[in-house]
């Protein structure tokens, strides 16, 4: 089974229908701003409308989200407008982030200088933090310190894979795929398909 990455358009909590329940609804009442509750709420239609309306989600002690179905992982993000939720046989971590982004100061702090200067692209500061946002939720690791523990160790000319790694972890690869003013970044021992909504 590959792993799916399925972008999609933040849509208000009154277009959802049943794909979210009562409880959902209540607990995404208690969230500011009003745009993080349509965020909670889309990312888990997206996840009952692929594994299921009767799906339960609920969240593991390093605060990931988890489905009741055994042996099915989901990873979740979302930026300005659009959630992307990763689900697979396996552990998976996604990230994603609006490319009009200013990540100048950001990276600064996750990336050292060696990994700062392993691209050129306009599109590598956005990559390198959605790499590592994505590597924080695949390992599930907390306190874990992105500057030093997590490394960048090469990027592809076209910056479309990363090859990094965790101290004291395996290796993995992390996908970059551009899309409609967005970047996404995906881990997965498997096969990654990125499906982008419909125009």
């Amino acid at each position: 089974m590959p792993c799916k990455v399925v972008l999609e358009p933040v849509r208000s909590a009154d277009t959802l229908g049943e794909a979210v329940t009562q409880a959902e609804r209540a607990e995404a009442a208690r969230l500011a701003p009003p745009a993080r509750r349509d965020e909670y709420l889309t990312w888990r239609a997206v996840v009952r409308r692929c594994l299921g309306c009767g799906v339960g989600i609920s969240y593991d002690a390093v605060g990931a989200p988890t489905v009741d179905i055994p042996d099915i992982y989901i990873s979740v993000a979302h930026s300005a407008g659009m959630t992307a939720v990763a689900i697979d046989s396996g552990r998976c971590g996604v990230d994603i982030e609006a490319l009009d982004r200013d990540f100048s100061k950001g990276v600064r702090r996750i990336l050292s200088a060696r990994e700062l200067s392993l691209s050129g692209s306009d599109h590598w500061p956005a990559a390198a933090w959605c790499a590592k946002e994505a590597m924080y939720k695949y390992y599930g690791r907390r306190g874990v310190d992105m500057a030093r523990e997590m490394v960048l160790d090469s990027v592809d000319p076209e910056v479309h894979r990363i090859e990094a790694h965790m101290q004291g972890e395996d290796s993995c690869t992390v996908l970059i795929h551009r899309t409609g003013g967005y970047i996404v970044a995906a881990i997965s021992r498997n096969d990654i398909e990125i499906v982008v909504p419909a125009e």
